[in-house]
């Protein structure tokens, strides 16, 4: 034993992963029977598992011999066990009563939280639990989502005769009401028997790309853009654009880009286009003058024929009535104006100011006057020399400012200064001090003040102070002195205001009616002054307060109402009918059509209440189907097998399992199995002694019978042995304590309904693994994987 306990610590971890499995674990330190075989203590039951399960009444638990897992259930000759425990020394009184410190659990009742798996893109698959009560498994909903248009479906398989069990695979494209879409999630499920409700997205297939859209060519009008003259053409131009698509992935459209060129043409000039954009020879205006006059001449006139003459020139008319002279132009830099006026731009008024100086220093306030001169020059009109005059105008300005600091400690000598003073009287027989009543506060010389020092602030000076009349608080200067001031503080500001603060407010409107309430926190901090060393300290009181409010909101339905539709499935003898149709706060528009073929019903919510997504009505699918022509006659049932099941021997921490993977095979439900599977160690001559386990459908592995573990899961007992403390070594008992099992051709029962017959042998020991009790200390790493093996299957039923 010194030895195992020191390889403990080495491989504690390797095993942390091992002893997580229920159907290895095995808590305490169980200790052999008569003739080497382990008892549990084991509680009875009556009544069915799930439904009306309860104790036996009289001596529960009872002790039996086994090797079963602590913790687990089984089945035996007298209906449901529980293993509650080893048969130990400790937990044993004479006439095998327990006195240990466990309790049988009560009759077990059904989880109606099971959950399932998440649905896949082509079927949702579903495993019932094998205690879920009958009349139960009958419905199942999907949703399915076409990620292209947003349209939703939902998708309902429903079992018309009897319910499902076992594990059910329902397929969506074999629904008659599936849609065929190519690009579409799995939003929901809903599967009858279980308030687990799975909600998510699993996308399915490709999204479909919108068809390429053709190019397009779009161009202007002919334009002309130029005249020849020469040669007596119109050159024209016209734009044309081509627009071309491009697939852009991210924003899943195809995106359009543009190119535009720019092609020319002539053709020939018109009459009208001749006249109007090229240039006619020159025409003589005046004949009898030498060359060609385009214009008649200065000083001579036409008589529309071709003749020009000279003339008598024209007075000289007065251009500018406002300056002297006849001017028989408008002078170069000057405007005439409507009047027969003409001026140069009047210059813009100028207005110059001096710098501010202090004529005068106030005191009281402390203000100072300042003053400074202003300049306006503006401008007239001088009819003889033609020119604008200037006229200038000077004033004074005066204003008036604050004083600065330097100022008033050059002009204006310090005040004596005053503070407003706050007094404060102990109440009687308490420990905390109070405002004094009467004229509080009180306007006091800083002099009085012990330690005050008027060349600093008020922050720097001291706030609190002992007189003859207990505690004193400055809260801030007289600024202005005698009788009439206006900064009077209150005997508010000698307390220390209260803070209030509101928690944020919470509550949730509810469906179905239009208001809810709310509720906060407000939280109100008071203060008590306290005299500590002559220096005052406000001391916080905390009080709570609970508020509730209204809150009117616009009423939502609640989402509760549900409707399916029961169809009795098509026999050999009746077609199918409409069995039922079931409504929750909602009712049926309409009735129901009972003859062949798929119809849709119409469920309207009630008022206030609305259907799942918040519709207020819902169109359930039902097919309703024609008498059944063909496999009408006797039907061959199929016997249920278990001829895929595997079992094999490992060892893995030097601890000795058989593990399984029993596979039932029962397509026409001829089984009479509960989900459950029993494991027989046969004995080669006793039946009596043989070792029983139950265990659930499907892959595990369980210890062998006669070994077991610690409740570090450690291997600490090994078949055919036991420990001898006297020698410190583990002795060969032979065939005690399941040594039988250790044989080469060992049977094992697998017995579901049907059952199947294996031979094994027990699990050797490897240079990673001993499956013998231990001699040296050895590193613990994981197993071979198990041998298959082969056996003989045997159905009763």
């Amino acid at each position: 034993m010194k030895l195992r306990k020191t390889w403990v610590g080495a491989v504690i971890a390797a095993l942390t992963m091992m002893v997580a499995s229920p159907a290895m674990a095995t808590q305490g330190d169980p200790q052999p029977g008569n003739d080497g075989v382990h008892k549990v203590w084991v509680c009875k039951y009556s009544g069915t598992p799930y439904v009306d399960e309860v104790l036996k009444p009289g001596k529960n638990p009872i002790a039996v011999d086994g090797n079963a897992t602590t913790g687990t259930y089984f089945n035996d000759g007298q209906g449901q066990s529980y293993v509650l425990d080893q048969v130990t020394d400790e937990n044993t009184e004479q006439g095998e009563r327990y006195t240990g410190g466990k309790t049988c659990p009560e009759g077990r009742s059904f989880d109606w939280n099971w959950q399932y798996p998440a649905p896949t893109c082509d079927a949702l698959t579903v495993t019932y639990p094998a205690a879920l009560p009958a009349g139960q498994a009958n419905d199942v909903n999907v949703r399915i989502k076409n990620l292209a248009t947003g349209e939703e479906k939902t998708l309902n398989f429903h079992k018309n005769g009897g319910t499902w069990t076992g594990t059910q695979t329902f397929t969506f494209a074999s629904h008659p009401s599936w849609p065929g879409w190519s690009y579409y999630a799995v939003v929901w499920t809903q599967v009858a028997g279980t308030n687990y409700h799975w909600q998510g997205t699993v996308t399915c297939g490709e999204r479909e790309k919108p068809t390429k859209p053709d190019t397009k060519v779009e161009s202007t009008q002919w334009e002309v853009s130029d005249y020849m003259c020469e040669s007596e053409t119109v050159t024209l131009t016209r734009e044309t654009t081509t627009t071309t698509y491009t697939w852009d992935e991210n924003a899943w459209e195809w995106k359009s880009s543009k190119s535009t060129e720019t092609a020319t043409d002539s053709r020939a000039m018109t009459e009208q286009e001749k006249a109007a954009q090229c240039e006619q020879p020159p025409v003589d205006v005046c004949l009898n003058l030498d060359g060609i006059q385009t214009e008649v001449p200065d000083g001579y006139k036409s008589d529309g024929n071709g003749t020009c003459c000279k003339c008598t020139p024209p007075p000289v008319v007065d251009k500018c009535l406002n300056i002297d002279g006849d001017q028989a132009t408008v002078p170069q830099g000057y405007t005439r104006d409507g009047n027969g006026d003409c001026w140069t731009a009047k210059p813009d008024m100028k207005v110059e100011k001096t710098e501010w100086s202090v004529s005068d220093y106030k005191c009281t306030p402390d203000k100072v006057t300042e003053t400074r001169n202003v300049t306006t020059t503006t401008y007239t009109w001088d009819t003889v020399t033609g020119t604008w005059t200037s006229h200038v105008e000077t004033t004074s300005e005066t204003r008036m400012r604050a004083m600065t600091s330097e100022e008033a400690a050059q002009y204006c000598p310090p005040a004596p200064k005053k503070v407003f003073v706050c007094k404060y009287v102990k109440t009687p027989g308490g420990s905390f001090e109070v405002a004094q009543t009467g004229n509080n506060p009180i306007s006091v010389s800083t002099n009085a003040i012990p330690g005050w020092d008027d060349s600093k602030s008020l922050e720097d000076n001291p706030k609190w102070f002992a007189d003859a009349h207990e505690l004193s608080m400055v809260i801030g200067w007289d600024e202005v002195q005698g009788d009439g001031q206006n900064n009077e503080p209150s005997i508010d500001d000698c307390l220390m205001p209260p803070k209030v603060e509101v928690s944020d407010w919470s509550g949730e409107p509810q469906c179905g009616v239009d208001f809810y309430f709310e509720s906060a926190t407000e939280t109100t901090t008071s203060y008590l002054l306290n005299k500590v060393d002559g220096v005052g300290t406000w001391v916080p009181v905390v009080t709570y307060k609970q508020l509730e409010r209204k809150v009117y909101v616009e009423a939502v339905p609640c989402e509760d109402a549900s409707a399916s539709v029961t169809v009795t499935p098509a026999t050999c003898d009746a077609p199918g009918s409409v069995a039922v149709a079931t409504a929750e706060n909602a009712s049926l528009s309409g009735s129901l059509d009972q003859t062949p073929g798929t119809h849709e019903a119409t469920f309207v919510a009630d008022d206030g209440h609305a259907f799942e997504g918040g519709d207020t009505t819902l169109v359930v699918e039902y097919t309703v189907e024609d008498q059944l022509t063909e496999g009408c006659g006797e039907v061959e049932v199929s016997p249920a097998s278990i001829d895929g099941t595997l079992v094999g021997e490992v060892c893995t921490a030097d601890a000795p399992f058989l593990q399984y993977d029993i596979k039932l095979d029962d397509p026409d439900n001829v089984s009479t199995d509960d989900g459950t599977a029993t494991i027989t160690f046969v004995h080669p001559k006793n039946p009596a002694k043989n070792w029983s386990t139950t265990v659930d459908i499907g892959s595990g592995r369980i210890l062998w019978p006669g070994a077991s573990l610690d409740a570090n899961g450690v291997a600490n007992n090994w078949p055919g042995y036991r420990y001898v403390p006297s020698k410190d070594a583990w002795v060969s008992v032979g065939n005690g304590n399941y040594g039988w099992t250790r044989s080469d051709n060992t049977q094992v029962i697998i017995q579901v309904n049907p059952s199947k017959s294996f031979t094994v042998s027990y699990p050797p020991a490897t240079p990673v693994c001993n499956s013998e009790p231990p001699e040296t200390v050895v590193s613990v790493l994981d197993a071979p994987p198990a041998t298959p093996v082969t056996g003989v299957a045997s159905y009763t039923g």
